[in-house]
């Protein structure tokens, strides 16, 4: 479903995001550069793309310690810390709302996990 600002609802995530930002979000495994305007939304994209990596990506074993997230600040990192681990909680409530049960859901929370509780 688009908005008028042209942004479509990204299928469990509650919010809109633009055609670039879905585009990074779905960016496969590799190397991807987000550079925007400040409150462009940047944080929020990265932090669902992790999730996702995570959340779909155990199989090929990608975890959270897989991941490498650049920021200029130490604040701006502890912002993406938390941002992450809420994505990643988000993505645990959808899947206990789809009644997934199993590896994937033990995975997806042992990630959850470590972001939390300073992994």
């Amino acid at each position: 479903m688009e908005n008028d600002a042209g942004e479509r609802a990204v299928r469990g995530t509650g919010r809109a995001w633009t055609e670039f930002q879905q585009a990074a979000i779905a960016h496969g495994a590799g190397e991807l550069l987000v550079s925007a305007a400040a409150g462009s939304g940047k944080t929020a994209v990265l932090a669902e793309r992790c999730a996702r990596l995570v959340c779909e990506g155990w199989r090929e074993g990608l975890g959270v310690d897989n991941l490498l997230v650049l920021t200029f600040t130490e604040a701006a990192a502890a912002e993406m810390k938390s941002r992450i681990a809420g994505a990643l909680e988000a993505k645990l409530r959808t899947l206990d709302s789809q009644d997934r049960t199993g590896e994937e859901k033990r995975k997806a929370t042992s990630h959850f996990a470590v972001l939390a509780h300073g992994g």
